[in-house]
C-alpha cells in the first residue's frame, strides 16, 4: 500500500492504528451472537528452523458469518478467557457452537458455555473418516506385503481414489478402484472401511430429524465390524 501511494510504510501504519484501534476497541461491534465457532489457523512460521505459531478465530456463524476476534495459541484457556470476558447475557444467548473436532475448543465450550450444543462441520468430520481409511489401508498393506506402499503395490495406486467422493468418481474411475481393491485387499476391510466413509458422509444430507437415528444405525452397523475397527 505505501509504494502505490508513494509514501513511508509507517505514515500508512500509523493510519491503520489511528483508524482500526477505535473500530478493534468498540464493544458495539459484537452484536449478539446465537451460534459461535472456534477454528486454529496458523498465522505465522518464524525463527531459523520456521516454528510454527498458531491462532485462534472467534467467528459468529450464522450468516453472513463474521470474525468477530483473534486469540493467540490453539488452548482452551485463551477462548476462555475471551468469554468469560463477555456479559453472562450474551454468553446465555449462544446456542450453538461449531469446532474441528479439537479437544481444547470442546473443554473451551464445556468449560464456558456448557449449554450450547456443539456441532463438528462436515469438512473435518470427512477428514477424520479418510485418515481412519487411510489407517486402515496402511495396516492391510503391511498385513498382505509386509512392507511400507510400493509405486506399483494396488493398495498404493488406490489411495488417492479411496478418499474422492464416490459421486465424483467416472465409471472408469469406479472400475479402476474396484480392481485395486480385488487385488490388494483380500479380506475386504479396506473396502469395508471405504463404505463406512462414504455412509457417514451420506449423514450431511438427511433431513434434521433422521440425522440422529441414521448415526446410531451407521456406528451399530461398523461398530459390529472388527475389521475396522481395529
Amino acid at each position: 500500500v505505501a509504494a502505490e501511494l508513494g509514501c513511508d510504510w509507517h505514515s500508512v501504519m500509523d493510519a491503520v492504528v489511528a483508524y482500526g484501534t477505535p473500530l478493534i476497541d468498540d464493544p458495539a461491534r459484537i452484536g449478539e451472537v446465537s451460534a459461535l465457532g472456534l477454528d486454529e489457523t496458523l498465522f505465522v512460521r518464524e525463527g531459523p528452523w520456521n516454528e510454527r505459531s498458531w491462532v485462534t478465530s472467534i467467528v459468529d456463524v450464522t450468516r453472513p458469518a463474521q470474525l468477530l476476534d483473534i486469540v493467540e495459541g490453539r488452548t482452551a484457556k485463551a477462548p476462555s478467557d475471551w468469554l468469560a470476558d463477555r456479559p453472562q447475557a450474551w454468553r446465555d444467548g449462544i446456542g450453538w457452537g461449531v469446532i474441528d473436532l479439537s479437544g481444547p475448543y470442546r473443554k473451551t465450550f464445556g468449560d464456558s458455555l456448557p449449554r450450547a450444543v456443539l456441532v463438528a462441520d462436515p469438512f473435518h468430520v470427512v477428514k477424520l473418516a479418510n485418515t481412519r481409511l487411510d489407517d486402515v489401508r496402511r495396516r492391510t498393506q503391511q498385513e498382505t506385503l509386509g512392507h511400507r506402499g510400493h509405486r506399483d503395490d494396488p493398495l498404493y495406486r488406490s489411495r488417492k481414489l479411496l478418499t474422492i467422493g464416490h459421486e465424483r468418481l467416472d465409471g472408469k474411475g469406479n472400475a479402476k478402484l474396484e480392481n485395486l481393491l480385488e487385488a490388494g485387499d483380500p479380506h475386504g476391510e479396506v473396502r469395508m472401511a471405504w463404505h463406512a466413509k462414504e455412509t457417514l458422509r451420506g449423514l450431511y444430507d438427511q433431513p434434521a430429524e433422521h440425522a440422529t437415528g441414521y448415526l446410531a444405525d451407521l456406528i451399530g452397523l461398523f461398530g459390529s465390524a472388527g475389521g475396522v475397527g481395529r
